[in-house]
């Protein structure tokens, strides 16, 4: 599963929950609304998939969403930022 920003309808946290199994890879970056990057490595943590986040275009990043992901992608210049947030 990938979840875009040019995505128009996003599934609830529910039916992404039932939606991945175990084992499964979910890639998130922050291109969605913040609330949407927590619901999805939420949800991926609950059916112990792997949640991947690409740290693009650099924002804040919800410390929940930060301990739930394996790995957070981040390219050189937002590296720092990511650092210092």
């Amino acid at each position: 599963m990938w979840v875009r920003a040019h995505v128009e309808a996003l599934p609830g946290p529910g039916e992404t929950a039932t939606a991945l199994r175990a084992d499964d890879v979910v890639l998130v970056d922050l291109g969605v609304p913040r609330g949407v990057v927590s619901a999805v490595v939420a949800a991926a943590e609950c059916r112990e998939a792997r949640a991947v986040l690409s740290a693009s275009p650099y924002a804040a990043v919800p410390n929940d969403a930060l301990d739930g992901c394996d790995p957070c992608v981040v390219g050189e210049r937002n590296a720092a930022a990511l650092a210092d947030a």
